[in-house]
């Protein structure tokens, strides 16, 4: 058996899952499906509705953390849910490493930009 240190244990109802703050939960193929899931239910829209860019299963496979989306289907999921791809790489970024926080994450990936100069 498996135990683990943790401050704190939360637990979404909603997705059923728990968030241990402060340990990685997921990997990222399972963050991101359970992100996709996340936005997708926000935006009260069916797998069916992916049919035109992804089939239903295909969307099914990514939710369950079965597959990895290219960067193109990435693009292509946001399209289809209106919204920037960013956002839901930031969701599962999150989900992934047990942010609840999306300005905390915001501020690494701003920091590193500006520490590369470019």
């Amino acid at each position: 058996m498996n135990t683990i240190d943790c401050s704190s244990i939360i637990f979404n109802s909603a997705e059923c899952s728990f968030i241990i703050i402060g340990y990685e939960t997921m990997d990222i193929k399972h963050s991101f499906g359970s992100a996709l899931r996340q936005i997708r239910k926000a935006k009260q829209m069916s797998q069916e509705e992916f049919s035109i860019v992804s089939s239903r299963t295909y969307v099914s496979s990514l939710e369950r953390g079965l597959k990895s989306p290219t960067l193109d289907k990435i693009e292509v999921l946001a399209e289809k849910l209106d919204i920037h791809p960013l956002t839901v790489l930031l969701l599962a970024y999150m989900k992934k490493e047990g942010r609840g926080d999306e300005d905390e994450l915001m501020a690494v990936v701003f920091r590193e930009l500006s520490d590369l100069e470019i």
